[in-house]
């Protein structure tokens, strides 16, 4: 699966990894992620663990990492008017701050979470 995801094959739906991996369907990765629990804070703190551990150095510290992506429709999650650093003006773009762990070894992603603007997630008391 793995081998799958990070191969060169343009669409990754099932399909594709599955025939990269050499499976004639995706019956058993379908099997195996319908089946499969995982707590994602959990793996979340593993992964941060082991990066701080990794790339531990004299020169590491924490990064925020902000990226604006140009959205040309309405219905991406968080995608609204606003200003993009990417295209310099105010653009329908979805707009995501990444918390980053890094040093003179590497740098990685420490925490994912996806932030949603008022026009998302609303303005009365119901959605505080």
């Amino acid at each position: 699966m793995a081998r799958g995801l990070l191969s060169e094959v343009p669409r990754k739906n099932l399909w594709q990894p599955a025939e990269f991996a050499g499976r004639p369907a995706p019956d058993r990765l379908q099997g195996f992620l319908a089946k499969a629990s995982c707590d994602a804070d959990e793996l979340r703190d593993r992964v941060r663990a082991y990066a701080v551990t990794a790339l531990a150095a004299d020169d590491a510290v924490p990064i925020a990492d902000e990226t604006g992506d140009i959205e040309k429709g309405t219905k991406t999650a968080g995608a609204q008017r606003q200003y993009a650093g990417t295209a310099g003006r105010i653009e329908n773009a979805r707009v995501s701050v990444h918390p980053l762990y890094g040093s003179s070894r590497s740098r990685t992603l420490i925490d994912r979470e996806l932030h949603l603007g008022r026009p998302w997630v609303g303005t009365t008391a119901e959605h505080e």
